[in-house]
């Protein structure tokens, strides 16, 4: 692709320092495009216009009307969840009313909030006890979803350059049965890319028995911590599993703890771990326990498999396109904890399944590494321009 074109990204998150985990996704794919010798510029909605640096990247924020305004000067836009708000300033619906008015080339990425209906993949979040958050997702389902699904439409429909995006072919499939949208004939798959020299692979059999999850600390729900808490009874007194992360039932979670009395088995850990820090956090563990209810990709699961740690998880959504069973890890069926932990005694036992099953992981997640992904991001722009 001519280097002098400009590649624009708008997203509705994106990283600073001030909320380190906002949208690191996007700004992965960033670095790499601009590592890669590209002019890219990002912008973020906001209320009022600023600039600030984030890892060598320029972010600019601003309302959307000036956000439209900048992207004439832009070859191919490149979408990240850019949200629609009933604020004016932030409501997502004039970046795309644009694009679609000057038929803007447009790669854009579908992650699943914009495309997915809350009722059937987040019916567990709803709740009299929740009131709030329940009917922030009733105003998801009723409101938000439909406009979007128009939206979406349009740009299948009359764009003459767009191409859609998603990580894995069940978020693909995914939009076709929450919105009743088939994106295929216009989409491409292309996996969140791992960044395999920051997570160097070291082999870690003497560490089987502690393992890791990363998960906000929510029970129930897509996140599945209690499948974690549920698992432990089930496994060997020498297996310990440590959680780490923030979320509303951290305190319910150490009550659980305490009256199961899983108190140095299962370790709580409340706090985010920066991207920069996991490798740090993954020594000292051999194993990764990916418990979920619903991931497109699971990131921090493929990151846990670069650096060596074997991993266990469900047969469920996305996962098993990232984990092979019995190849690159172990999965069992959806939410039964008994037959998870039946897999991790496995593991733990077993040094010839330990070894095939981390060293097979580390040269599939090879294969997704983020130059790679963010060359066939950029192969995609390059065929709309």
């Amino acid at each position: 692709m001519p280097q002098n074109k400009c590649i624009a990204v708008v997203a509705s998150l994106y990283p600073s320092g001030k909320a380190l985990y906002r949208g690191g996704f996007v700004h992965t794919r960033v670095a790499e495009y601009i590592k890669k010798g590209e002019k890219v510029k990002v912008f973020v909605p906001a209320r009022e216009e600023s600039e600030y640096e984030f890892e060598g990247v320029r972010v600019r924020r601003a309302p959307v009307q000036r956000i439209a305004h900048f992207l004439e000067k832009c070859d191919v836009v490149m979408l990240h969840l850019v949200h629609l708000s009933l604020t004016p300033e932030l409501d997502g619906a004039v970046v795309y009313r644009y694009l679609l008015r000057e038929s803007v080339p447009t790669v854009f990425f579908v992650h699943g909030y914009e495309a997915q209906r809350a009722v059937v993949s987040l019916r567990s979040e709803f709740s009299l006890a929740r009131l709030r958050s329940s009917l922030g997702l009733l105003y998801h389902d009723l409101f938000y979803i439909p406009k979007m699904r128009r939206i979406i439409l349009r740009f299948l429909e009359t764009h003459p350059a767009v191409r859609f995006v998603t990580v894995s072919n069940w978020m693909l499939e995914e939009v076709r049965r929450s919105i009743g949208i088939d994106l295929r004939p216009k989409a491409v798959v292309i996996p969140n890319g791992i960044n395999t020299s920051r997570f160097r692979f070291e082999y870690r059999w003497q560490d089987r028995h502690r393992f890791l999850s990363l998960r906000p600390l929510v029970l129930g729900g897509k996140y599945a911590v209690d499948l974690a808490v549920k698992t432990m009874p089930y496994l060997p007194k020498e297996v310990v599993l440590d959680l780490y992360g923030k979320g509303r039932d951290a305190a319910k979670i150490r009550r659980i703890i305490e009256r199961q009395a899983l108190q140095g088995r299962l370790n709580l850990v409340e706090t985010f771990v920066p991207n920069a820090e996991l490798p740090k956090l993954f020594a000292g563990h051999g194993g990764y326990y990916a418990v979920t209810r619903m991931d497109a990709q699971g990131v921090s699961m493929c990151e846990a498999m670069a650096s060596g740690l074997a991993v266990v998880s469900f047969r469920t959504t996305g996962i098993p396109e990232f984990v092979k069973h019995s190849e690159t890890g172990l999965l069992a069926k959806p939410y039964d904890v008994k037959e998870a932990a039946g897999l991790i005694e496995t593991l733990v036992t077993d040094k010839n399944l330990y070894t095939r099953l981390v060293e097979n992981a580390r040269r599939f997640i090879e294969s997704i590494d983020i130059s790679i992904t963010a060359a066939k991001e950029l192969e995609v722009v390059e065929s709309l321009i």
